[in-house]
């Protein structure tokens, strides 16, 4: 857990860095934009240079998506973790339904056209079922 929110923390302090470059290579975009309709640079330089900045922000943009999936990797686990304490804190595995259990970890339940239930938890988690026909 611990090397989970030290990953957390210097995601956090990474993803700052990567929106503040990509800001940047958008801002030297716009100011390229303007050169160009300007005639202060040729279309071939405007185009070798914008293809740069593309490929750069592309890049970053790339690695920017692969920190925010981390992100979301430990949100599910901090669920995950809420609802095992709420499960531990039953005396045992129920053997038949019982409401008072059930509305403890069920937020909702939403039908889809599909023949499918989706049980959102209390905790955010979702989980789907079939219905059998």
């Amino acid at each position: 857990m611990k090397e989970i929110e030290y990953t957390q923390s210097s995601t956090d302090t990474k993803l700052f860095e990567l929106n503040q470059s990509i800001a940047a290579l958008n801002d030297k975009s716009l100011t390229l934009q303007k050169l160009s309709s300007k005639g202060f640079i040729s279309p071939d330089e405007f185009r070798i240079q914008n293809e740069s900045l593309a490929s750069q922000r592309k890049k970053l943009s790339a690695e920017r998506s692969k920190k925010l999936h981390g992100l979301q990797s430990h949100s599910a686990m901090e669920k995950l973790e809420e609802l095992q304490a709420i499960l531990s804190s039953w005396p045992g595995v129920p053997t038949e339904f019982d409401i008072d259990q059930f509305d403890e970890i069920v937020e909702k339940i939403i039908p889809t056209a599909d023949n499918k239930l989706t049980f959102r938890l209390h905790c955010g988690l979702e989980l789907t079922e079939e219905i059998p026909s």
